[in-house]
């Protein structure tokens, strides 16, 4: 049975399921719940130079000194729902 895994980069946390889909879910609640400061550098090295989700024109500065903040100042979209998505899906592991 394939199982799988997202182990978190910032505890001891390991989320495990046998469906994509709840470890997905499971990941996204963590992460929210308790690494949302931790997260910050990760957003700022992943949409450092990126445009605003929200296509409003607003480009993210590089590196977390400007005081990154997920809400786009431009337009006030939340980026971080998009972003947590994608860390999440590119962390999860396939067991077999």
């Amino acid at each position: 049975m394939d199982e799988f895994r997202f182990d978190c980069a910032f505890c001891d946390v390991t989320v495990d399921a046998a469906t994509a889909a709840v470890v997905k879910e499971q990941a996204k609640a963590h992460l929210e719940s308790h690494h949302v400061t931790d997260l910050r550098e990760v957003f700022a090295v992943a949409f450092g130079g990126n445009e605003c989700d929200n296509d409003c024109g607003y480009v993210f500065p590089d590196g977390i000194e400007d005081g990154v903040e997920y809400e786009c100042p431009t337009c006030g979209h939340d980026n971080f729902p998009p972003f947590l998505e994608r860390y999440v899906y590119w962390r999860i592991e396939k067991e077999t």
